[in-house]
């Protein structure tokens, strides 16, 4: 009795498990109908439908309208963005198409449980109204070009109207017997799938990976003979191989869609502090301006209008990029669900007919990179520092204040400085790059790289050798994502920031070693956090730049918070060996020395002989307490410049640059910067 109530047991289980399985596959069904059933041109339910190479279907009558329009060739996907002529991938050529019948397949499986249901005889034509007006009288008809059913009124006006009357319209019970019919044919279409086209008599029970062909045993005798050029393979083996080229595809695919993710939050991010930055900038105009309101009218109406004008060309620019982003991630997205649909409630036969395509579109896809504007630092509002920091016109350039001792100045020499060496080439393999940020060197000469596309950071041996990545044991909590800049402590390990708000601290040899943040969620709940830059100063305290607190906060090395600095948007930091603070704040165009507790030194905000507007990115000092930073001009001049302690212009590195981003020092005197998808080093001779 009780192994009896046992298989009761397991049996009910079973029933239920099996019925849990059923809903769900038709949940995934009915979403793949509703997502992957409709003719993009036409807008209707799919009719003999065919699939294109980027995975859109098409009606077969649409698909020929389109190719006649492009010469008989080729046919134009109106999904992926039509007639555009700076779009990608939108013609393919005609033999290049093919039946999609997996959605066939789908139609099938819905009226077999349909069938299993109810029945379509119970229909009841009274029930029908016209689809063409909202009187909702009774139809009569229905147009099968339009496929609207007709009440007797409108029956008329289509016969009157001339793009109309030679319309098809059948009467309801023609068109209920002939639904009926494509039903019970959909149903036998479904009992004879399973056999092969060519020899009517035999089950289709093999593969040919060479041809890509299901076949039957006949197929195979008469022409898949040669071993050597026709792999057969039982449909088991050759369905789970298939399966698994898919899921490789599609998770790489869904990681290139993660990129899209990640790029239109950035642009969203620098679309809000932009506003941000608007918003606070009109406040402080208004706030310096009312002290002398009469003579400072105009010149409020100015900048107010000024500010309006770089807001609105920052949010087109920022738009266009975010419109490309989302249509790419938008096709990413449907090639991936329909691959999912596919792998989930597709049979053998389907997944074996269309695997080939769709791999094909989904490595076509995950090779895709998201684009943003090249020069996205550089985006801002205008500068009104001569409005708003009337403090440093009492700081004189190129002098040091009363309190500093007296310190010799760089001799003024004018060395040529040439290429030595460059790191990296463009790609996502240990060595390569996908856009460097941050940099910074050790002790020993090694090269540490933020490599913000490849969502990781890089060391190099002091000859250019790749040696680790951080987080070399993999740790979830050690994952960099988007990493900004990194810094390195005198005893070897290395400090990275990325768009978390935690501050990451690496051993060695690459391992993760512990996380802080750099202050506490209460205290940041107002303004937020953004760490954009990190460095570590003569006493291994590390240093974090917070561009939207406006703050320097400063730490010990297990990361105990010593103070907290304010200064305006603090993009990249350096310190001397007098502690003297070197800010670089590009949305200021100037560069801030600051004393150890903040206060304003000196500022730097030209170079070159002739006194040009400086365009600020990474600094770096040496121990002569000199002061090397990138210069970067939108559409301009790129290139590295060093001033002496004081600020005066000394010489310029190199302007051999395309998109730096970062300079730092070597221990033996070479300047290294981070130029877009390669490190290069100059050396003075």
């Amino acid at each position: 009795m009780e192994a009896e109530s046992n298989r009761n047991t397991n049996t009910g289980s079973e029933v239920r498990r099996e019925h849990r399985v059923v809903e769900k596959q038709n949940s995934s069904v009915e979403r793949f109908l509703e997502d992957f059933d409709q003719c993009p041109a036409c807008q209707r339910e799919l009719e003999d439908p065919i699939l294109l190479p980027c995975l859109h279907s098409y009606c077969k009558r649409c698909v020929s309208k389109t190719s006649k329009e492009n010469g008989g060739k080729q046919v134009t996907c109106v999904a992926c963005g039509g007639e555009s002529s700076d779009r990608v991938g939108t013609r393919f050529d005609i033999s290049d198409l093919m039946p999609n019948t997996f959605v066939e397949h789908i139609r099938r499986v819905m009226v077999a449980e349909k069938s299993n249901r109810s029945d379509n005889s119970n229909v009841n034509l009274a029930s029908i109204v016209c689809s063409s007006c909202e009187r909702g009288n009774p139809a009569i008809r229905r147009c099968e070009d339009c496929r609207d059913f007709l009440c007797k009124t409108c029956v008329k006006v289509h016969m009157a109207v001339k793009v109309l009357k030679d319309h098809d319209m059948i009467q309801l019970e023609a068109w209920m017997k002939a639904k009926e019919q494509l039903d019970r044919s959909r149903r036998t279409d479904s009992q004879e799938a399973n056999h092969c086209q060519e020899h009517a008599d035999e089950l289709i029970e093999q593969f040919c990976a060479d041809c890509g062909q299901l076949v039957c045993t006949d197929c195979v005798e008469l022409a898949h003979r040669d071993p050597n050029t026709h792999r057969i393979k039982p449909i088991p083996e050759a369905v789970a191989t298939a399966k698994s080229h898919l899921e490789k595809q599609l998770v790489e695919t869904q990681q290139t869609a993660a990129k899209f993710t990640g790029a239109i939050e950035i642009l969203e991010t620098t679309r809000r502090n932009l506003e941000a930055d608007s918003e606070r900038l009109c406040k402080e105009v208004k706030s310096a301006i009312d002290n002398e309101r009469e003579a400072m009218d105009e010149r409020e109406r100015e900048y107010l209008a000024k500010i309006g004008d770089s807001e609105k060309k920052n949010d087109f620019e920022i738009e266009m990029f975010v419109d490309r982003a989302e249509e790419k991630l938008e096709h990413i997205t449907d090639a991936s669900e329909f691959a999912e649909s596919l792998l989930d409630i597709g049979d053998d036969f389907q997944v074996l007919n269309l695997s080939r395509m769709i791999e094909k579109r989904l490595v076509v896809l995950k090779n895709e990179r998201p684009i943003l504007p090249p020069r996205l630092e550089d985006l801002g509002v205008i500068d009104i520092t001569q409005v708003t920091e009337e403090q440093e016109d009492d700081v004189t350039e190129g002098a040091l204040p009363d309190d500093q001792p007296e310190i010799a100045k760089a001799e003024e020499v004018r060395n040529v400085w040439s290429l030595e060496s460059t790191i990296g080439s463009r790609g996502s393999k240990d060595g390569q790059f996908d856009w460097c940020r941050g940099i910074c060197s050790s002790l020993d000469g090694h090269v540490i790289v933020a490599d913000w596309g490849n969502d990781r950071a890089q060391v190099f041996d002091d000859e250019g050798r790749f040696r680790c990545l951080l987080n070399s044991g993999k740790s979830e909590e050690g994952r960099l994502s988007m990493p900004h800049d990194v810094a390195c402590l005198r005893d070897g390990r290395y400090v990275c920031v990325d768009k978390s708000k935690r501050v990451r601290v690496y051993d060695a040899d690459g391992s993760f070693y512990h996380s802080f943040e750099t202050v506490s969620t209460g205290d940041a709940s107002d303004t937020g956090v953004e760490l954009a830059c990190v460095t570590v100063d003569r006493r291994n305290r590390i240093l974090i730049g917070d561009c939207k607190r406006n703050a320097i906060t400063v730490h010990l090395a297990d990361g105990k918070l010593l103070r907290t600095i304010p200064t305006v948007g603090p993009a990249h930091i350096a310190t001397d060996t007098m502690d003297r603070l070197v800010v670089s704040c590009p949305q200021k165009q100037k560069i801030r020395v600051l004393s150890p507790e903040g206060k304003l030194l000196l500022h730097i905000d030209k170079f070159g002989e002739e006194g040009d507007k400086l365009r600020p990115q990474g600094v770096c000092c040496d121990r002569q307490n000199n002061i090397y930073v990138v210069h970067k001009e939108r559409g301009g001049d790129k290139s590295v410049h060093m001033y002496d302690v004081t600020g005066k212009y000394v010489t310029g590195i190199t302007q051999e640059l395309r998109e730096p981003y970062d300079v730092t020092l070597l221990p033996t005197g070479q300047v290294v910067v981070s130029d877009e998808d390669m490190v290069k080093v100059y050396v003075k001779g």
